[in-house]
């Protein structure tokens, strides 16, 4: 609003000027008087009083702006990937400050990958874009699917350790312990165990818990993957490798070689000896 008042103000001087030499002193001293007596009521009158010569330049410039700003606008909203977000900043478009508010319109997927791939480039922590990310993702926690939350985690751990907020990092594992009962699938919670898990102590034991829930959905790939977290880790989680096994026995998966090695592997270095399952393995 201000900027526009300023333009006005501009347009209606340049005309006061180009008019004043071919008058009277007395002349310009009236026409002076009526400019800033114009320009004093147009700040409370409408537009269509002022004249419209005057007016012509700003009323150019305000209908060109909001088509400027709907088509920034709808590129902002189509975007699919964070590289259509960061080409906006190096492009043409001139973007200002209702253009930056309108970073709560990106889908909260893309918005993920965008802050992955800003910890990706390296930029530093002190970048107000890095910042203006960060901040909007902690506006939509708890608006953010499981899956996100998870993903955003493990940016913020392993693609930049020295660079990315620890104050987020810390907010999203505590959102991940407190909505682990929103997993419902097998995926999303192997995923989880696997790339956020050994972050929290108590987000493990959640997902445990959570993983002795749906064991029995698991197929033998989803078991495998379990076990090698579990021994990557050295957890003896004893009621989740009982559970384990007693679908590794009693279901008749077709186990590859891979899935053999890699499950004998898991249970020797777990110390965890179960007959049947040794069996199986062994047939």
């Amino acid at each position: 609003m201000a900027a526009h008042l300023v333009k006005r103000c501009t347009c209606l001087l340049r005309e006061a000027a180009r008019q004043a030499p071919a008058m009277a002193p007395v002349g310009r001293l009236r026409l002076a008087w009526v400019a800033h007596k114009t320009l004093t009521s147009s700040a409370t009158s409408p537009i269509s009083h002022l004249p419209g010569s005057l007016m012509e330049p700003v009323e150019k410039e305000r209908a060109s702006t909001p088509y400027i700003e709907k088509q920034v606008d709808h590129l902002i909203k189509k975007a699919t990937r964070p590289e259509e977000l960061l080409e906006l900043l190096g492009g043409s478009h001139d973007l200002d400050s209702n253009q930056a508010a309108m970073i709560a319109s990106v889908w909260h997927g893309t918005l993920s990958k965008l802050l992955g791939s800003l910890y990706a480039l390296g930029i530093p922590k002190a970048s107000k874009e890095l910042q203006s990310v960060e901040q909007e993702v902690r506006w939509r926690m708890r608006k953010l699917k499981y899956k996100h939350l998870a993903f955003l985690a493990e940016s913020c751990a392993t693609l930049s350790q020295e660079q990315h907020s620890q104050e987020l990092l810390a907010e999203l594992l505590t959102h991940l312990e407190r909505r682990w009962t929103e997993i419902e699938d097998s995926h999303t919670l192997v995923t989880v165990m696997m790339k956020v898990g050994h972050l929290s102590e108590p987000l493990m034991n959640r997902l445990e818990d959570k993983c002795l829930e749906l064991v029995e959905h698991f197929g033998p790939n989803e078991l495998r993957k379990v076990l090698v977290m579990l021994a990557a880790q050295s957890r003896r989680s004893v009621p989740l490798l009982r559970a384990i096994s007693y679908h590794l026995v009693q279901k008749p998966f077709s186990l590859t070689k891979d899935v053999l090695l890699d499950v004998a592997y898991a249970y020797g270095k777990l110390s965890f000896h179960q007959t049947q399952v040794s069996q199986r393995l062994a047939t």
